[in-house]
């Protein structure tokens, strides 16, 4: 049953990727396709970090090397999370100057639609 949602939740991502890139080609958006595509490749990165890196850092002989190497002073769950905040953190940059992409492109009257007395019937 697991896999059957997890299966459903990668359909439906997809298909949401998908509509995000017809969108963004349709209406000539350059901040949807940045959103669209930060979106995906954070999926992809997102799926490689929970399948191999967590259980490997759980491990514990990685972690505890590199928080040697590092010279930290903190556990193993709390380097864990900090890496974990710290890898998303690009991502929502850029979901953000994708935001602003299409505040601008907003401004500058790309999503206007005709009203309804301009439309001939």
């Amino acid at each position: 049953m697991t896999y059957v949602l997890y299966g459903l939740n990668i359909a439906a991502h997809l298909v949401f990727v998908g509509l995000l890139l017809f969108l963004s080609f349709r209406m000539g958006s350059n901040g949807l396709m940045l959103i669209s595509v930060v979106l995906l490749v954070h999926k992809i990165f997102e799926w490689i970090y929970s399948s191999f890196l967590i259980p490997n850092m759980l491990n514990g002989w990685d972690t505890d090397k590199v928080i040697g190497w590092l010279g930290l002073n903190m556990s193993r769950m709390e380097f864990i999370v900090t890496i974990s905040h710290i890898r998303s953190l690009p991502f929502y940059s850029l979901y953000f100057l994708g935001v602003f992409l299409i505040y601008g492109e907003w401004r500058q009257g790309k999503f206007r639609y005709p009203q309804p007395e301009h439309i001939v019937w």
